[in-house]
């Protein structure tokens, strides 16, 4: 299998199964989900895995479903309305629905990009400061897999929440253990940024990623 593109569009070929780009287990967002191609392609991705599709974006279309073998995939016009579904599944979305969402990820450079996590505060109606009332962080590997994680769990001593890893992310590290995620949003008087995740298992801390910074003013 080799991976090449043309310019910011990666592709795929000399691929003989979806074994090799994704597992089962894997929840995925598909964008553009009612193109030509994804539209073809993604009822046999879908069907292969049981159903690890969790909902597709296609702009002025939401609403719609893409009929697999699987059982229809739900359309959105955008990841807002994916994320309100995400809460919405957690019992979020009644005082959550048309408040404030922030989404901090990482910005593409020289025509590349890997964002390791997406966070996402949500406010309520009516309160677009202050504490979120939902905090969902969105861990994404090199393979193109993500899935989301709300922290609503329990906390350590220096305030990280405690969510379950559910998701293979590197090859140095399987997927047993858990998160310990601290990731408030932006300070609003100099609107810095701290983000940090630690990855615990049975063997203590095996891992520690963070970001600290402010905005600084284009070149």
């Amino acid at each position: 299998m080799h991976k090449q593109g043309y310019g910011d569009f990666k592709y795929f070929v000399g691929i003989s199964s979806l074994a090799q780009i994704a597992t089962r287990e894997d929840r995925v967002c598909v964008l553009n989900i009612l193109g030509g191609e994804s539209s073809e392609v993604t009822p046999v991705g879908h069907a292969w895995s049981g159903g690890n599709v969790v909902f597709g974006t296609s702009p002025g279309r939401s609403g719609q479903t893409l009929d697999t073998p699987a059982g229809p995939i739900p359309v959105y016009n955008s990841v807002r309305e994916g994320l309100d579904r995400f809460l919405a599944e957690h019992g979020l979305d009644a005082g959550l629905r048309g408040g404030r969402a922030l989404m901090a990820a990482q910005p593409r450079a020289l025509g590349h990009c890997f964002n390791p996590i997406s966070v996402h505060w949500c406010w309520p109606p009516g309160c677009p400061d202050g504490d979120p009332a939902a905090t969902v962080v969105e861990v994404h590997n090199t393979y193109g897999d993500r899935h989301a994680y709300l922290l609503d769990g329990p906390a350590t001593a220096d305030g990280r929440v405690v969510v379950d890893k559910a998701m293979y992310v590197s090859p140095f590290h399987g997927t047993d253990g858990h998160y310990e995620v601290l990731a408030p949003p932006p300070d609003p008087e100099d609107h810095r940024l701290r983000i940090a995740v630690r990855l615990v298992t049975e063997d203590g801390a095996r891992f520690d990623a963070a970001l600290d910074g402010t905005p600084a003013a284009p070149p």
